[in-house]
């Protein structure tokens, strides 16, 4: 029993290890992008939406 609870550990810890930093990354990645374009919003890079066209009915 003790051998199985060491391979438990020794297969189980890395893969929760690599699942945490995996969550860490996308999360940091997704708050990178939201800073990068509020900043592009706030410098007026980004034109204005363009108005809507009426649709054309056949």
């Amino acid at each position: 029993m003790g051998l199985a609870k060491a391979a438990f550990k020794i297969i189980v810890i890395p893969i929760v290890i690599v699942f945490v930093l995996a969550v860490l990354a996308v999360v940091l990645i997704k708050i990178k992008r939201r800073r990068s374009k509020q900043k592009h919003i706030q410098g007026g890079e980004f034109p204005p939406p363009a108005p809507l066209q009426p649709p054309g009915y056949a």
